[in-house]
């Protein structure tokens, strides 16, 4: 087989397809469980938060040219390696949770500027009328015993 100028999936692109499609099916599935959920503007505040977390990507040390995520490279050059530089992988991951909190906030902020928010009425709108005791008519006895008293 010779090389054509085209190159294939390597597997580096592999890894990246691996980890999208996990964060991908992590997100979707903390939604699915929560959806119900009475506070949905922090629920996607906090699914954007994850997802831009567990996609930043940083350089792996001693590998040039070659990135992992953020995260994972973080743990794994804090308690695996002995001479580990963390410092790099944390400094990104510090960066893009600051980038996706307001990243978050801003994409919030524009879908209830645009399509209003979807507030609840109070309580007392939302339970059906209070129904009253039922009151008893008095009977022919007591109207007459009530009437004759002087």
């Amino acid at each position: 087989m010779g090389q054509s100028g085209k190159q294939g999936v390597t597997a580096h692109a592999v890894g990246w397809l691996v980890v999208v499609v996990a964060a991908l099916g992590l997100t979707v599935s903390i939604y699915g469980f929560f959806r119900k959920s009475r506070f949905s503007a922090a629920l996607w505040f906090c699914l954007l938060v994850l997802l831009s977390l567990l996609l930043v990507p940083a350089p792996i040390p001693g590998y040039p040219g070659e990135l992992a995520p953020a995260f994972l490279v973080a743990l794994f050059e804090s308690f695996v390696q002995p001479d580990g530089k963390p410092m790099v992988a944390l400094r990104l991951l510090g960066v893009g949770l600051i980038a996706a909190v307001v990243l978050a906030g801003a994409i919030i902020w524009l879908m209830k500027a645009w399509f209003g928010s979807r507030r609840e009425p109070p309580i007392e709108r939302r339970l059906p009328p209070r129904r009253t005791a039922p009151t008893r008519r008095p009977s022919p006895k007591e109207t007459a015993r009530h009437q004759q008293r002087p």
